[in-house]
């Protein structure tokens, strides 16, 4: 019991912990789970699940008993979803797109699964996010929301306010991503084969890759046959992936092992990607939830791109042009190519292709701290000199 006290204890003041920039770095997460979700939806057509024969209609647990929708329903079902994407992006009414995006997203993706499309990892995005921010204050800052509380002359958020209240959503983030890291450690470690078979991993990169590449086209990396015929190789990353899925539970213990494991973590699936043709890209939609976007905007956004016009508008101007410009994005999704091209980047970005466009910007964060030592010597050696 003692040590069941002092855990809790040690939880809840992780937990309610203040971090550097906690208002802001959530409000710009939001924008960029918003974006994000919207270049996920733009590469997916739930119009064409009314082509799926009901015989092959396989409901998961939630939607048991139910039978499919109208033909027309699942395309409706999108355009709403897209509508409050729009509104959550703006930050107009948050609560209630967070609501919405929560409800339809996830009974779009419960759908797409009951017809045996084999997307399952959507729930990431479509589930556990607006699941956790339908109770986070994600739209008290850098929303529309925000400025109609200040035309009100009440008090608005600062950015930079660190309080736990705005961060904690993040936190239950993280510890739904260690468990679910930590249950595939535990189902490989029942299923005995990653122990006690060296060549299992080797086995599975060889017809994994095939089978990619069968099915959806993705190129076979040479690495894969390399690494998949080396014995020595093969059992490396056999116990490296079951070492990493073990040790991501660290995240929420230790700072230097939620650094070193939140550096690891984008290679980890950059290589799943290149060598296995698994990019697992809607994990994304959680990791964004970790960096300090606050930070980067202050440092890196030219400040000619900000928006600060928008504080001029009168307050029905700001609800209309939220409103209106969501509803004409919803209208258009499925009507036009014109938002899809746009949200979806004109396509030249896709799901296999996401990670390694990535990849350079993760590295320059992963060698940062490495540069910034560096530096902080040189500059040392000056100033003795």
């Amino acid at each position: 019991m003692h040590f069941l006290k002092r855990l809790e204890s040690r939880y809840v003041r992780w937990l309610t912990r203040p971090e550097r920039n906690a208002a802001g770095r959530m409000g710009l997460y939001r924008i960029v789970y918003s974006i994000f979700y919207l270049w996920f939806l733009s590469h997916l057509k739930f119009d064409e699940l009314r082509l799926v024969p009901a015989s092959q209609w396989k409901p998961t647990v939630i939607l048991r008993g139910l039978s499919p929708l109208p033909g027309i329903s699942y395309a409706a079902m999108e355009m709403l979803l897209v509508t409050a994407l729009i509104l959550l992006l703006l930050g107009y009414k948050t609560r209630i797109a967070t609501l919405i995006v929560l409800v339809v997203g996830f009974g779009l993706a419960s759908f797409r699964t009951g017809f045996l499309i084999q997307e399952r990892t959507i729930v990431l995005t479509a589930f556990y996010v607006p699941l956790f921010m339908l109770w986070s204050k994600w739209g008290a800052t850098y929303s529309v929301d925000a400025l109609l509380k200040q035309k009100q002359g009440k008090v608005v958020v600062d950015p930079k306010d660190s309080s736990w209240r705005y961060i904690w959503p993040a936190r239950g983030l993280m510890i739904v991503l260690s468990i679910l890291f930590l249950s595939a450690a535990v189902v490989k470690l029942m299923e005995m084969s990653w122990l006690v078979e060296p060549r299992f991993v080797g086995d599975f990169v060889l017809s994994k890759g095939v089978k990619s590449n069968l099915t959806n086209g993705f190129p076979i990396h040479p690495l894969g046959p390399y690494i998949g015929q080396n014995n020595v190789l093969a059992m490396s990353a056999q116990y490296t992936v079951l070492l990493f899925e073990a040790a991501f539970i660290l995240v929420l213990f230790h700072r230097i092992a939620q650094a070193i494991i939140f550096r690891l973590a984008p290679i980890f699936h950059s290589f799943n990607t290149l060598l296995l043709g698994i990019p697992f890209t809607s994990i994304l939609s959680i990791y964004a939830a970790f960096p300090d976007w606050q930070n980067l905007y202050e440092r890196f956004y030219p400040p000619r791109l900000k928006l600060n016009g928008l504080a001029k508008l009168p307050a029905f101007s700001l609800r209309m042009g939220a409103v209106s410009l969501a509803v004409l994005v919803g209208l258009l999704w499925n009507t036009t190519p014109i938002p899809r091209h746009l949200f979806g980047l004109f396509y030249l970005l896709s799901y296999q292709t996401l990670w390694f466009a990535l990849l350079p910007f993760i590295l320059l964060w992963v060698l940062s701290p490495l540069w910034q030592r560096t530096n902080s010597k040189h500059l040392a050696k000056r100033e003795h000199l």
